[in-house]
């Protein structure tokens, strides 16, 4: 096989992050692909690929290659919306080109957090120290990760801060 190139474009939720060859069979020989990240689009060239083994197609004769893609948010992606990635071999036989492609879906899940807000106390006087305390957690049946939540309390202009604490 003659210029053998493996293209992985990622759809527009997903942000490449890293790429590799995982693994060349053993009745293959090939050179170090060279690996390109483009925008979305992700190309392992090989070159000249050579198939040595029997006819019978097995695990000695295949390329594995990972790509790592992080979700991002964009408006109007919500849980449950499909992710589709498509890859191709491109290649070229006896002078012939052919491509192969092929398809991997992916459903999105986001996490569904809940806050509350409880004060140890509902009245008082000047000097009385009132305690909030804020809770964020997943809401039922919400499992998935949470990056960058950032919370923001706003006290009363009457209420002075003498502490504050988190944990997680």
């Amino acid at each position: 096989t003659d210029n053998l190139v493996l293209s992985d474009l990622l759809p527009a939720a997903l942000q490449p992050l890293d790429a590799r060859l995982v693994s060349v069979g053993s009745g293959l020989t090939a050179g170090a692909p060279t690996i390109s990240i483009t925008g979305q689009a992700i190309r392992f060239d090989f070159g000249t690929v050579v198939n040595g083994s029997a006819a019978a197609i097995g695990a000695e004769d295949q390329i594995t290659i990972e790509v790592d893609a992080r979700v991002i948010d964009l408006a109007g992606l919500d849980a449950g919306a499909p992710i589709v990635n498509a890859a191709e071999a491109a290649f070229t036989i006896d002078g012939r080109h052919g491509t192969l492609d092929v398809t991997a879906p992916a459903e999105l899940v986001e996490p569904d957090l809940a806050i509350t807000k409880t004060v140890d106390r509902l009245t008082g006087d000047a000097g009385d120290v009132f305690t909030y305390t804020v809770t964020i957690a997943h809401a039922s049946g919400s499992t998935a990760p949470a990056y960058d939540v950032v919370v923001t309390d706003t006290l009363d202009a009457r209420f002075v801060p003498i502490d504050v604490t988190s944990s997680v």
